[in-house]
């Protein structure tokens, strides 16, 4: 087994540059050619996050009494994230490490407050979209809540009010709607999910993680924004990441409740370690200062001014991609007009998947979307600079993609999609572990086009999850 604790310690000079080589192969998010996973605010405020993070990076937030100016901090993040998404002088929060942990705790809090309020609701179950993150379900595997999944519209990607209904029963504590949906950028009927939830006496959770400060942002600029926040009747909680469209540095998210009285439910609390009380607000023990100072200090760096000019610029270079990508010929996105700052586009005229690896070829990274299969971009401010470029290497690719997407290739796209339904597990599992291995593969990191493409017939074999846990078993190999 190779050696990787160096038996001497390396010099500062050392390390910075193993980092500088290590980081060679990373996406370069700052220059605008990322569409998902890092949003960046600007130099400035990039400058400001790292001196703020290494101020605070080894404080411990476990313990507010030990260190106030956290805890000062955290709690105005809070209030300064209430008047962005309705939240009126009842309204209680917390920060947490992420949109995961922020949903975790949402999840949790029903589960505790339907102990109380729905004690017939002895199989616990919340009622969800598909659209919905996937954080909800890793929230039902760990708590062991049952989670009912409801389709969406063909066409609008939202799903209905009836299908919420007739869902309800004495097991339901729980409605959610996304503002917005990760995958379309769609806006969930928000008003009349918590409405229904209102009238049925249950608990109400939006999640917008990624849509929060768009939408609370595009509200303030007069835009026309369906109601979604706390503000809205029957709207219990909402979750929104600061580290996503707030510009933060990662781990900042905030979870809101209406009232104290329901916060209270997230907490955790024990009296009988001999170590003495123990307790804490959200789901870690101890908490790195860093990201709750940093997240202070950028908020307070932006300003709600500040803010509303970064959203101004956002919706104007949304709707600008919007229209130049549905005038290529071969190109359309998915909703007719965007209703935040996310697009998702596809083709009838190539493999989408094959035009997505060309661009990563070029040095672009997005996500993709496998239902419908579609490109995904989160756009940002700084891709109002790089709209000519990427609008250039797009055309240019689509070409491409489009003379390797002949009639033969569309047969055995069938033909494979055919015989994944009728052959067996283990073979089809045989079949697709060879697509990860070459997904795996350093050489070709860009080659995903062939296993997106199988993944919708996978799921109805029940192979792809054997197949996802074999891949992020390769990817954490050691």
């Amino acid at each position: 087994m190779q050696n990787i604790f160096p038996n001497q310690g390396l010099s500062h000079q050392e390390i910075k540059s193993e980092i500088q080589n290590l980081k060679q192969n990373d996406v370069h998010w700052k220059e605008g050619k990322s569409f998902c996973l890092s949003y960046f605010g600007g130099d400035e405020a990039d400058r400001i996050a790292k001196e703020v993070i290494a101020e605070f990076s080894c404080d411990n937030a476990l313990n507010p009494t030990a260190f106030p100016s956290l805890n000062k901090m955290e709690n105005e993040v809070v209030m300064m994230t209430k008047e962005v998404l309705g939240g009126d002088q009842n309204c209680r929060g917390t920060m947490t490490t992420g949109g995961t942990e922020s949903i975790l705790l949402a999840v949790k809090t029903a589960r505790e407050w339907a102990k109380k309020h729905r004690p017939q609701a002895t199989r616990p179950n919340i009622v969800v979209p598909v659209t919905i993150h996937p954080a909800f379900h890793k929230a039902c595997h760990y708590f062991n809540i049952e989670i009912t999944e409801l389709e969406v519209d063909p066409i609008t990607f939202k799903p209905k009010i009836s299908d919420y209904q007739k869902t309800i029963n004495q097991n339901t504590i729980l409605l959610v709607g996304s503002a917005s949906s990760y995958p379309h950028g769609v806006i969930d009927p928000i008003e009349e999910i918590a409405l229904l939830a209102k009238s049925n006496g249950l608990l109400c959770h939006v999640d917008a993680c990624i849509g929060g400060f768009v939408l609370g942002f595009y509200k303030k600029l007069g835009f026309d924004v369906p109601k979604f926040d706390l503000s809205t009747a029957g709207v219990t909680s909402i979750s929104c990441d600061l580290h996503k469209y707030g510009f933060t540095p990662k781990g900042a998210s905030v979870i809101l409740y209406k009232d104290a009285e329901l916060r209270k439910n997230q907490f955790f609390c024990t009296t009988a370690w001999p170590g003495g009380v123990y307790i804490s607000p959200s789901i870690l023990g101890s908490r790195s200062g860093g990201p709750i100072a940093a997240a202070w200090a950028i908020m307070k760096f932006f300003g709600l001014n500040g803010y509303m000019e970064k959203f101004k610029q956002i919706h104007k270079v949304t709707h600008d991609f919007h229209k130049r990508i549905n005038a290529i010929d071969g190109l359309q996105t998915i909703m007719e007009k965007p209703e935040t700052s996310i697009l998702a586009i596809q083709s009838k005229e190539c493999n989408i998947f094959r035009l997505a690896d060309l661009l990563t070829e070029k040095g672009w990274c997005f996500d993709r979307n496998t239902s419908p299969e579609s490109i995904h971009l989160t756009i940002m401010p700084g891709h109002e600079e790089i709209m000519d470029v990427f609008m250039k290497d797009v055309k240019e690719l689509l070409e491409v993609a489009k003379k390797e997407y002949t009639s033969t290739s569309k047969v055995k796209q069938s033909m494979m999609k055919s015989f994944i339904k009728v052959a067996p597990k283990n073979l089809v599992q045989t079949l697709a572990k060879q697509q990860t291995n070459q997904v795996t593969n350093q050489d070709a990191p860009s080659e995903t086009a062939s296993i997106y493409g199988l993944m919708g017939s996978l799921s109805k074999k029940g192979a792809l999850k054997d197949i996802a846990l074999d891949l992020i078993d390769k990817l954490y190999k050691n």
